[in-house]
């Protein structure tokens, strides 16, 4: 499907190192983006400019059959330097079409910022309609061994809830800034075995430059 294509390539390209899967300790950071949650009962933390951790934020337009689509990814990973443990856990979100779902509103994640708080509906890709009408959001977990986990192959309950933090615009796009809260369940294709993500909270930021 091509939709999967498109996500998982924008996350592989940032995917980097190894450690051993370990709880972490978490003290919640005053401005820097995070991510904190329970894998499989485990603690996990990762923060933004600890241990050599970035973020970043991408998004990109394609012209696919019936009209433009919008996709974009935040992602937390540790970047390539040899002055602190090395470690694969990342965390990353895969958006598309957020919030849009009859290809009316692309600016849409502007547009909801303002509106209040904000509920992430989980991608399903399982639904029969065409790529461009799909929307919501790919949860991946990569843990302490590189394997990859995602939210696409199995069912979801409750829908992500974020709040507003802040938005600004520059001459790269408009960047909204929330913070929120989740639990899922994800999947391994490579190791065929299923993981829980709860008590799951993190701090992103969405960067929209197509519109």
């Amino acid at each position: 499907m091509k939709i999967k294509g498109l996500l998982l390539a924008i996350v592989a390209s940032f995917i980097l190192f190894a450690c051993d899967d370990e709880p972490t300790p978490f003290e919640k950071p005053e401005t820097s983006m995070f991510f904190n949650g329970f894998v499989n009962n485990y603690e996990k933390s990762i923060v933004e400019g600890q241990n050599g951790y970035r973020y970043v934020t991408t998004d990109s337009c394609a012209t696919i059959d019936l009209g433009v689509t919008w996709y974009a990814t935040s992602l937390i990973y540790q970047g390539n330097s040899n002055y602190y443990m090395s470690n694969r856990e990342c965390f990353g979100l895969n958006y598309y079409n957020l919030f849009d779902t009859v290809l009316t509103n692309r600016d849409s994640v502007v547009n909801k910022y303002f509106s209040g708080s904000m509920q992430f509906a989980y991608l399903d890709t399982t639904l029969a309609v065409p790529d461009e009408f799909m929307y919501g959001v790919e949860v991946i977990w990569i843990d302490g061994k590189g394997d990859t986990y995602t939210s696409l192959y199995t069912r979801q309950s409750n829908p992500m809830s974020f709040n507003p933090v802040s938005i600004s615009f520059g001459a790269s796009g408009r960047t909204v800034r929330v913070e929120g809260t989740f639990s899922c369940n994800l999947y391994s294709l490579r190791e065929k075995k299923t993981a829980s993500l709860t008590n799951g909270s993190a701090r992103i930021s969405i960067i929209t430059s197509c519109f």
